[in-house]
């Protein structure tokens, strides 16, 4: 029987999704995949050898993976990455809208490497979307990014595969857990900041919760998923973004009374140049599938034709769900011959 060839992963962020992924590891040897670079705010380890998860779990319990036997203080940079023999770069780390960094910066310095790179952090792709697939292109690598856009949902791989043939007139979403969680609070008579508080150790909302109340994190999924699906161009400023903080707990209980709950719904359609989107807190009607999405349950109504309307739900969310997209991107790529 072949030995089934292991990826070699150098990864950046060791929160909720990495931390997640390395118990996932833990748990299936199975998995063809072996961390060699784990780094997070305070530093790295790395061992070209590969790193137990177990191990990285328990120093990362003790403030950072920079304390592992094989940690140090600093960065994951080019030398670490060739060093390492890491094969595939995932960016896991929390990251700015406005510049992407700090993982744009990790990226650049994998691709120059010639790494595949799978994508967790939405920050380089919306910040930098022409660029970062020029580089790509330049470089021979791959990208992966499917852990970006609502998480386990295959948004974009749905979209491209199983609609082959039809025309997708638009695209109805639930794209954010963590307002669907605190819209829930709130039909129970909390107010938001109550709501944020009760959820804020589920692993669900972003490090800066204005990105979901506000409708960031949302607006950022349509441009990722509509200039996938759509192609064209649309910046994260273009996307019609309303949140959630300008509801009153009236608001959601009368909604939730009359069968039809408030969600922040994204809506993306085509248009003449790119993609154009719309976010907003909305009403829905009791008979539309997104309404019976509860517990923070993602879901998308794809409208095409002739195939006609088809909807796909994901019902976890968080940091396992997340980790388990990366490690299908990661097995998604090529695995390089040996020189």
């Amino acid at each position: 029987m072949t030995a089934v060839s292991r990826q070699r992963v150098a990864m950046s962020g060791f929160g909720s999704v990495g931390q997640s992924l390395a118990r996932i590891l833990e748990a299936r040897p199975d998995l063809p995949i072996t961390l060699t670079a784990v780094a997070d705010r305070r530093g790295y380890a790395a061992n070209p050898m590969g790193l137990q998860p177990r191990a990285l779990l328990a120093a990362k319990q003790q403030g950072s993976v920079a304390l592992h036997p094989y940690g140090r203080k600093g960065t994951i940079d080019a030398a670490v990455l060739e060093g390492c023999g890491a094969e595939v770069f995932v960016e896991a780390a929390s990251t700015s809208f406005d510049d992407g960094q700090p993982g744009w910066e990790y990226v650049q310095t994998a691709l120059a490497q010639k790494l595949d790179v799978v994508l967790a952090s939405k920050g380089p792709l919306v910040a930098h979307w022409d660029e970062l697939h020029r580089r790509v292109e330049e470089s021979g690598s791959r990208l992966r990014f499917s852990a970006t856009h609502g998480a386990p949902l295959p948004a974009v791989e749905f979209a491209t595969t199983a609609l082959r043939g039809s025309r997708l007139r638009s695209i109805r979403a639930l794209f954010n857990s963590t307002t669907g969680l605190l819209l829930e609070e709130m039909e129970q008579g909390r107010s938001l900041t109550e709501a944020l508080e009760r959820i804020g150790q589920a692993g669900v909302a972003e490090t800066n919760p204005r990105l979901d109340v506000e409708g960031w994190d949302a607006a950022a999924k349509c441009v990722i998923v509509g200039r996938s699906v759509f192609g064209g161009r649309m910046e994260l400023g273009q996307v019609d973004r309303t949140g959630i903080q300008g509801l009153s707990i009236s608001d959601v209980q009368a909604a939730s009374q009359s069968g039809g709950p408030i969600k922040l719904v994204s809506r993306i359609r085509p248009g003449d140049h790119g993609p154009e989107a719309i976010v907003s807190p909305e009403p829905l009607s009791p008979s539309d599938p997104l309404a019976a999405l509860r517990r923070g349950a993602l879901g998308i109504v794809y409208e095409a034709e002739p195939i006609g309307d088809l909807f796909v739900a994901a019902y976890g969310s968080g940091g396992e769900p997340t980790a388990a997209a990366v490690i299908r991107d990661v097995l998604s790529v090529r695995v390089r011959e040996p020189s």
